[in-house]
Formats: C-alpha cells, sequence, structure tokens
C-alpha cells in the first residue's frame, strides 16, 4: 500500500471523506463509487481502497465507473 498520507490527500481531494480511514470504516456498508475513467488520481484511490479492504478481510470494494 502507498503511503498513507498519500491515501489520505487523495481521499480529501476526490471524496467527502476528511481521511482514508473514514473511507474504510464508512458505516452501513458504503462503498465508494469512484470514475476511474476521469484521471490516473481516481484509479489509484479505487487500487488503495481495494488493496486495504482485502488486507483487512473485508469484501467490500470500489463501485468502478
Amino acid at each position: 500500500m502507498k503511503k498513507e498520507s498519500e491515501a489520505d490527500q487523495l481521499t480529501r481531494e476526490l471524496t467527502a471523506f476528511a481521511c482514508f480511514g473514514e473511507l474504510l470504516h464508512a458505516k452501513g456498508g458504503y462503498r465508494p463509487s469512484i470514475a476511474v475513467s476521469q484521471d490516473k488520481n481516481r484509479m489509484q484511490l479505487a487500487d488503495l481502497y481495494d488493496e486495504a479492504q482485502e488486507k483487512r478481510g473485508d469484501p467490500r470494494r470500489a463501485n468502478r465507473y
């Protein structure tokens, strides 16, 4: 996984979450929907999210479009 600070920066830039940890632990089974075709930063955030959730044993993955 990339440095958390990169994940935090991307999360703040591209979502309404304050940090990557909030995105990972979002309540209610939330999974982010990320327009990965728009730019490489969105693809990177989706990849970081999926990787972190897999390491945690959480089945949630980013919805990519």
